[in-house]
């Protein structure tokens, strides 16, 4: 089987491709199974105005976010089911915008 198990999404700050399109390009690639592990700071964060110098965000909805992230993932998970093994986690990151 042909995975990769490491990629990220615009979820992460590393990475500005929508969910979809690293999806297509590894099935293009002719990648069998995909791990997505978008950083646990881009995810809990939404990407929204994350300081690092500021520390972490009082106001974000972690639990919220990453229910929506997971929710978004499942559903990419059943629309390509037919084409591609999708599986989701988290890459956590215990210093602040260390990759």
């Amino acid at each position: 089987m042909i995975q990769d198990l490491h990629a990220h999404t615009y979820y992460s700050f590393c990475c500005k491709d929508n969910p979809e399109t690293v999806i297509e390009r590894a099935i293009a690639a002719g990648i069998q199974q995909l791990g997505i592990c978008d950083h646990n700071y881009g995810v809990g964060c939404a990407r929204t105005d994350f300081c690092w110098d500021k520390g972490t965000r009082l106001d974000a909805d972690y639990e919220g976010t990453l229910t929506r992230y997971f929710d978004h993932m499942r559903l990419l998970r059943d629309k390509y089911a037919k084409r591609i093994q999708i599986l989701c986690g988290i890459e956590v990151s215990t210093l602040m915008g260390k990759d």
